[in-house]
């Protein structure tokens, strides 16, 4: 069975590389955005600062402004019309100032707003001449005096609306064009990404569900094992366990998980088992613990006890510590021993368990280098005594 880190590196490999294309599309994307917005803010400001002075302009030069109370004043010559007309004066020629300031006038433009300018300071000489004749010529009289020929100024002003609106009307396409090529681009761009993102999808849905085979093999292993196997966390609490240890300890799954591993051993030892599991699981290491002269009892549900053979790995799984305990019941197999040991009549130690200690105490003599002993008893008439006393 492959091993689930190496499947996996491919698709993160992959879903790396098709993250950073999506991240750099929306980057370049928002990039655009901004920059489109930016140009058409400038577009608009700029017609709107313009069409809003040339306004401004015209309404307080012509026959709403300045010549309408010009003219008022000629007919009328009082000095209500003649203080109108200088305010107006003023008024055009704080527009034309404002007007002169725009960066999106040419050098046309602004030889235009001079020939405005020029009038204006005509119209305003002509002023002041009616008002030291007023009262002294008839009105046909001082309208031939102070006639001004402002049609220079009429076709400047033409002039500017013509060239000027028009000019940002050509801003306003080429940003129309900008737009459509950008979204042209975003199309290509997005219809790119869509195999990018069927392969990612492919190659995810592949892993997942060879991941989720290799999850279900496991599992089938792991509760098809005849022996118990308990995960443990590094707090000492029971995380995960098959069937197998289930049946064991006697428990139900959700009763299981979240149990103390120190619930499944003799009260009096709980103490000296967390020092013990604490101590083992410092380090990275094997032990198998409980055999035929020393015995691991553990404690089932029921309170009865097991005798137990337990093979402990203790393992580090990223910044954890982790024990997995694979537990085997030594009951069948100490009672087996047993009986094959003894006779089953006496119930004493017969000829093979004899043999047996035998080796294993010369053994220990000749590892310890001390002398050994051996007694043999011969009871006389053991023949009688078995065929009248034995079963």
């Amino acid at each position: 069975m492959k091993r689930p880190t190496k499947s996996i590196i491919p698709c993160c490999v992959s879903a790396l590389i098709g993250n950073v294309l999506i991240l750099y599309f929306i980057f370049s994307q928002i990039s655009g955005f901004n920059s489109i917005s930016d140009e058409w803010q400038s577009v608009k400001n700029r017609s709107f600062e313009t069409a809003i002075h040339l306004a401004e302009v015209e309404r307080d030069f012509g026959y709403a402004g300045f010549i309408h109370h010009f003219k008022n004043y000629i007919i009328r010559q009082t000095d209500v019309y003649y203080a109108k007309a200088v305010q107006s004066q003023a008024e055009v020629t704080s527009a034309l100032d404002a007007f002169k300031q725009l960066s999106a006038l040419s050098t046309a433009d602004l030889e235009y707003i001079r020939t405005i300018e020029k009038t204006l300071a005509e119209y305003g000489s002509r002023l002041a001449i009616a008002k030291a004749q007023s009262g002294r010529l008839s009105v046909t009289e001082l309208d031939r005096l102070v006639k001004v020929d402002d049609s220079g100024a009429e076709h400047a002003l033409n002039q500017l609306r013509a060239e000027i609106l028009p000019r940002l009307q050509t801003e306003k396409a080429h940003l129309n064009e900008t737009v459509t090529v950008f979204k042209e681009r975003t199309l290509l761009i997005g219809l790119s990404l869509i195999p990018l993102l069927m392969f990612l999808t492919f190659v995810t849905i592949k892993t997942i569900r060879k991941q989720a085979t290799n999850v279900n093999e496991l599992v089938t292993i792991f509760n098809a094992s005849p022996d118990g196997i308990i995960y443990v966390s590094e707090q000492g609490v029971i995380s995960k366990a098959n069937k197998a240890a289930l049946a064991l300890f006697g428990y139900q799954h959700q009763e299981f998980i979240g149990l103390q591993i120190e619930d499944l051993i003799a009260p009096q030892l709980k103490d000296k088992h967390v020092a013990h599991r604490q101590d083992f699981m410092s380090k990275e290491q094997t032990r198998i613990i409980g055999s035929r002269d020393a015995h691991v009892k553990g404690v089932k549900k029921d309170g009865s006890i097991v005798e137990l053979s337990i093979a402990i790995a203790s393992k580090k799984l990223g910044e954890k510590m982790v024990d997995i305990c694979v537990i085997k019941d030594l009951t069948n197999i100490n009672t087996l021993q047993r009986e094959s040991d003894s006779d089953h009549l006496t119930s004493l130690s017969n000829r093979r368990h004899f043999d047996g200690i035998l080796k294993k105490e010369l053994n220990r003599a000749i590892r310890t280098g001390r002398e050994a002993s051996l007694f043999l008893i011969d009871l006389d008439c053991f023949k009688q005594l078995n065929d009248e006393q034995g079963i």
